[in-house]
């Protein structure tokens, strides 16, 4: 057995759970067997590409400084902003609309059925992706440090 010694070994019964930092190649041959069995099994034939894809954009100004960026997860059709962000001397001038069509466009030429993203229920940025044509479809109650979370997506 190759175990990461970094975390401690929980034994119960007969059996050991424990956390690993990095994945092991043990671990990626257990995971790729038993996802392929439980796709097939969900799936059918007609399994959706599930591999992760992560995606990274860049907002350069003209003396090449980065003023933002936004890091994106793509798999089953879908990409998932999980962080957008422009530098706040440069915000209010329409730089995070030009990202998000950035992410769109991108989105649609990879096949993408959907965008995601989740965001603090208070914060400005909720009135942002509304603007851009995001809807919100759900709440997660007392999420990130016990704020309310909404989801937001947007069909391409």
């Amino acid at each position: 057995m190759n175990l990461n010694t970094k975390h401690p070994i929980k034994t119960y019964m007969n059996i050991k759970i424990q956390r690993i930092s990095e994945k092991t190649p043990q671990l990626s041959q257990f995971q790729a067997e038993q996802f392929a069995i439980a796709d097939k099994e969900h799936w059918g034939d007609l399994i959706p590409d599930f591999t992760k894809y992560y995606d990274t954009f860049v907002v350069y100004d003209e003396s090449n400084n980065i003023i933002g960026d936004a890091e994106c997860i793509r798999d089953g059709g879908c990409l998932c902003i999980d962080s957008i962000q422009v530098d706040s001397d440069h915000q209010w001038k329409r730089i995070g609309t030009k990202l998000l069509q950035e992410i769109e466009k991108f989105a649609r030429e990879n096949h993408c059925h959907k965008i995601w993203l989740e965001t603090v229920e208070w914060w400005w940025a909720v009135e942002f992706y509304r603007q851009n044509g995001f809807e919100q479809v759900a709440t997660l109650k007392s999420h990130y440090s016990q704020k309310d979370c909404y989801i937001f997506s947007k069909f391409l």
